[in-house]
């Protein structure tokens, strides 16, 4: 019985794009003065990348394709910008100024 996933080496690339990131916005997130919003976007994010990536990777462990990759690599980007679009269009329809 094989307990490990033989992973196919172009997820590497990517996955070190997308760490490297991730580190540069938390760190962005931490220094920003707005009450820790912005670090509480980032870390959602990096939560629900990584369960997409790990997905992605389980599913297509030995054949990638372009859409992988660039769902690897870029997919960090689109759910930030999704997590703060979605929760400030929640603030502007409940008449919130901030989530708080």
């Amino acid at each position: 019985m094989q307990l490990t996933t033989p992973v196919a080496k172009g997820y590497g690339r990517s996955l070190i794009v997308a760490v490297a990131v991730q580190i540069f916005l938390l760190l962005l997130g931490i220094l920003a003065l707005d009450g820790g919003q912005l670090a509480q976007w980032v870390i959602y994010s990096i939560v629900i990348y990584w369960v997409m990536a790990l997905l992605v990777i389980v599913r297509r462990s030995s054949s990638t394709t372009t859409g992988d990759l660039i769902a690897i690599r870029y997919g960090f980007i689109f759910i930030l910008v999704g997590i703060v679009c979605s929760t400030s269009l929640w603030w502007a329809i409940t008449g919130q100024s901030s989530g708080r």
